[in-house]
């Protein structure tokens, strides 16, 4: 299994890992973290590996995709209604009541691909987009451990769930620069 993360998270699915090992163990798998798409690339990747990516803004190219020969997935920390860059942002300057982590197919396009598993929970009053982040990672996290077993196996059937109509782009963020909640973007 390869998992794209940053630093911040990679203790923390290995951790999960770890509570799975015995899956890993009876598959001969092992798991490698990168962090970049320049590593990636590097990696030697073999027909059938599992892919995923975990709170990562990098988007990894169809040419790598298909090198795995499987579906690969994205853990994106945010509801399927809040698609594309900053989603946690967007989502206190929508004055959403409800927010969540996502887990889907990854495609070529950012947000794009079938929806598997959505986990949503209620925004609190006061909240603030990074405390929003920060939550919806958790919450993702606990995703990532309750389908990583269906996830080695490729047996993930695809939720009744549909992405929001507006994905939004690091341009989109910076031009909203001061309002409610992009103040400290």
């Amino acid at each position: 299994m390869i998992v794209i993360t940053g630093a911040k998270f990679a203790p923390r699915l290995l951790d999960i890992v770890g509570k799975h090992k015995d899956i890993f163990v009876s598959r001969g798998e092992n798991v490698q973290i990168v962090r970049q798409l320049d590593e990636l690339s590097r990696l030697e990747i073999s027909d059938g590996q599992c892919l995923i990516c975990f709170n990562t803004g990098i988007i990894v190219p169809k040419s790598l995709l298909a090198k795995v020969g499987r579906e690969s997935y994205n853990f994106h920390a945010a509801p399927p209604e809040f698609p594309g860059r900053d989603p946690h942002h967007w989502a206190i300057n929508r004055s959403a009541t409800q927010y969540g982590a996502t887990c889907h197919v990854m495609t070529e396009k950012v947000d794009d691909g079938p929806i598997i598993a959505v986990a949503p929970f209620e925004i609190q009053p006061g909240t603030t987009p990074e405390n929003l982040a920060a939550q919806a990672t958790d919450v993702a996290a606990g995703l990532f451990e309750k389908l990583l077993p269906r996830l080695l196996v490729g047996d993930m059937p695809v939720g009744d769930f549909e992405w929001g109509p507006i994905k939004t782009t690091r341009e989109d963020s910076l031009r909203m620069r001061g309002l409610k909640g992009f103040e400290d973007f």
